[in-house]
């Protein structure tokens, strides 16, 4: 009796779980999307500059010779709120896919959501502040003609960087969520979900240390540490959208391994 209530058991599980397969493969050619987005819409933020790219403190004047021309900071500022966003997102739909593997909604899930809409929001601020400088530069064109206005460019330059920072510790935070909540459901592939998280967590948060550099290639914000992170980021999110969406595409059914994917995962490991 125990033997046929636990077979049963199992079997509902199982049946569950590839109703929420199929819920996910409907899914996935949005977790794709949402994956690679980052990476193109933040090549196009790096492409529609123009180098060299100023350091931090400098004349007033090198920042608004950089935003004004050809509306840059206008089209960054639209192209950077793209991949903000779908970072975002992606983070969300991943801690969901997490939570119907667990089958609630944990602490791992929560640090995921709660950690990726801070991202979000702050780089938002950063990038409309960004803009708004640009578009109020162009209203009133004496404006950087004085020692102060070159000094308040100076301040609002600086302080966007700073900003920008500040926002990659709550990012960071949800590549460590990410790592625990992979190791009791993988979700993702062991490596991109463990080790590699773990790297983009660190180099998100070495970041912080771009602080304490006053000035250079390597102060906050600035070319050097930003192409590290960025490439970080949009790589990883690329790749795990690729494999979420390779995987819940994957046949499952009898003679075949079916794709240890969300929830399935779930149910062999439960099964272990």
């Amino acid at each position: 009796m125990d033997t046929m209530l636990k077979n049963e058991d199992r079997e509902n599980r199982r049946r569950n779980a590839g109703g929420v397969i199929m819920r996910e493969r409907d899914a996935s050619p949005w977790t794709a999307l949402l994956g690679v987005m980052p990476l193109l819409a933040g090549a196009l933020t790096v492409a529609v500059g123009h180098y060299p790219y100023p350091d931090n403190n400098l004349d007033g004047r090198k920042y608004l010779a950089y935003m004004l021309p050809r509306h840059v900071a206008e089209v960054q500022a639209i192209a950077w709120s793209v991949a903000v966003l779908a970072i975002s997102a992606f983070f969300v739909l991943l801690a969901r896919a997490h939570a119907r593997a667990r089958g609630r909604m944990g602490l791992p899930e929560i640090v995921m959501t709660v950690g990726a809409a801070m991202f979000g929001g702050l780089q938002l601020v950063v990038t409309g502040l960004y803009a708004g400088a640009a578009l109020f530069a162009r209203g009133y064109p004496a404006f950087g003609s004085t020692p102060s206005d070159l000094r308040q460019i100076s301040f609002m330059w600086v302080s966007l960087n700073s900003l920008y920072v500040v926002s990659l510790l709550p990012l960071a935070s949800v590549w460590i969520a990410v790592v625990y909540a992979n190791r009791a459901h993988p979700v993702l592939p062991r490596a991109l979900g463990g080790w590699m998280a773990v790297v983009v967590a660190v180099v998100n948060t070495a970041n912080i240390a771009t602080l304490f550099i006053t000035t250079g290639k390597w102060s906050a914000g600035c070319v050097i540490p930003f192409t590290i992170h960025a490439a970080a980021t949009f790589l990883w999110t690329a790749a795990a959208g690729f494999v979420l969406w390779r995987r819940a595409r994957t046949p499952s059914g009898p003679g075949r391994d079916r794709p240890r994917t969300l929830v399935s995962s779930a149910a062999d490991f439960e099964d272990s």
